[in-house]
């Protein structure tokens, strides 16, 4: 997952992030047809249960991937003379409404970038990262993106200080 910056300003960032969900969502159809194909030439009484077995896990693995994974992803961040704000929303396949989360600019203090090891094969490892900030009124951090790629989140995290003037801090 990357996180694409949409437009880069002296006083504002825009960005964007969207999830492979139709990718997905062909590999579970892909995926159910391999393993219903070969039930076909079973000649055994219980192989359409089986076959709708097969069709119902595949259904019900698509639905929660839907219903968890938005479609994609969409934030700003403006500093105005008056203060300004930071915005995100977020696009769901199976919800009407966006979700919206909006915050004035002058109720965060920092800027910074959490990583973690999401895979461990063969000895090799795969690592994610996503932006936060941090709370005047704490140690309070608001996730301001998904889990995306370490250096996109990175250049995000670096141009949001910068627009918004607030400190780049270490891994939180």
């Amino acid at each position: 997952m990357q996180i694409r910056i949409l437009d880069e300003q002296h006083n504002a960032v825009s960005w964007e992030m969207r999830w492979p969900l139709v990718q997905v969502g062909a590999g579970l159809l892909v995926g159910m047809v391999l393993l219903a194909m070969p039930l076909l030439f079973v000649h055994h009484a219980l192989r359409w249960y089986l076959i709708a077995g097969v069709v119902l896990v595949a259904l019900g693995v698509a639905l929660a991937v839907a219903l968890t994974t938005p479609l994609w992803e969409r934030g700003a961040v403006e500093r105005t003379p008056e203060g300004g704000t930071v915005s995100r929303e977020r696009r769901w396949l199976l919800r009407r409404a966006p979700e919206l989360w909006e915050a004035p600019l002058a109720a965060f203090s920092g800027v910074g970038v959490a990583s973690r090891i999401t895979e461990e094969t063969d000895g090799a490892t795969t690592s994610v990262a996503r932006v936060w900030l941090r709370s005047t009124e704490g140690e309070a951090i608001q996730a301001l993106t998904g889990w995306a790629s370490p250096s996109s989140a990175q250049t995000l995290a670096e141009s949001f200080a910068k627009a918004a003037r607030l400190s780049l801090e270490g891994p939180g």
